[in-house]
């Protein structure tokens, strides 16, 4: 995942050749150009698994659709980040299977 542009646009390299990165942009890109700026988060695009999945809508990025209406309104603007999943928030468990 690369955070591109100074609004720091979600990103994945597709492609390198040389010098040149092939990126997708999981965001509008209206404004961006060649050369703007690309910063590596060093980890692969992956999603986070938990409970407190099956209690909120996303969007193609795994960001929380109310979070975001509650930080923002109606509109999401590009480059917000937002958590997944809410950290402070607890589930009671019980696993069905045992590690192994």
């Amino acid at each position: 995942v690369v955070r591109v542009g100074e609004e720091r646009l979600i990103g994945e390299i597709l492609e390198i050749r040389g010098n040149n990165a092939s990126i997708q942009v999981y965001e509008e890109t209206g404004g961006l150009k060649p050369g703007e700026p690309v910063q590596s988060t060093n980890q692969a695009l992956s999603v986070e698994l938990a409970p407190g999945l099956l209690g909120n809508i996303y969007d193609g990025i795994q960001r929380p659709l109310d979070l975001i209406k509650a930080m923002e309104g109606d509109f999401i603007s590009r480059g917000i980040e937002a958590p997944a999943i809410a950290r402070e928030k607890e589930w009671d468990f019980k696993p069905k299977v045992k590690e192994g």
